[in-house]
């Protein structure tokens, strides 16, 4: 029983009255074909690793340029209020100015009125 095992490495026979030839030539054959299987596999593998790696840095790179996105739009919005809250302030500084300055003038032509007159 030992001779046909090692005389047929592919299959364990029971009956060991029948010899397999065509085992002992097809196995190197087969294995040959599996070992060249596993060797794909693991290239597969080893690609499908590496995908998933660059599928990650970019998904963080992509996370990241949503955050700064994020804060400069917060920046822009809060830019555009103080801006147009200087405006305001700016027109009304100068409408109080000018309204300053007409009031003192007529006041100061008032004063000189009453002064001038005995």
């Amino acid at each position: 029983m030992q001779d046909d095992d090692r005389a047929c490495k592919f299959f364990k026979w029971l009956d060991t009255s029948i010899c397999c030839t065509s085992g002992a030539a097809t196995t190197p054959i087969v294995i040959a074909k599996f070992n060249r299987l596993e060797h794909v596999m693991e290239v597969a593998n080893e690609e499908l690793k590496q995908a998933h790696a660059l599928a990650a840095t970019a998904l963080e790179r992509e996370r990241v340029t949503k955050r700064k996105d994020d804060r400069t739009k917060a920046a822009r919005t809060i830019s555009k209020k103080k801006a147009k809250k200087l405006t305001i302030a700016v027109v009304v500084l100068g409408v109080m100015f000018i309204v300053l300055l007409i009031l003192s003038t007529r006041l100061g032509e008032v004063k000189i009125r009453k002064m001038c007159l005995p």
